[in-house]
């Protein structure tokens, strides 16, 4: 998995984990992340 659905995967794991999330909790995730972005351009 790579990507916002790998984010989202580990975000999701670690707040069960955790015991912030049970099943049936809606999460709203954000991030500054920009995918299917050509990389030459870096400086």
């Amino acid at each position: 998995m790579i990507g916002t659905d790998s984010i989202l995967y580990r975000a999701t794991k670690t707040g069960k984990d955790l015991g912030w999330l049970k099943k049936g909790d809606a999460v709203v995730a954000v991030h500054g992340i920009q995918e299917a972005k050509s990389a030459s351009r870096i400086c």
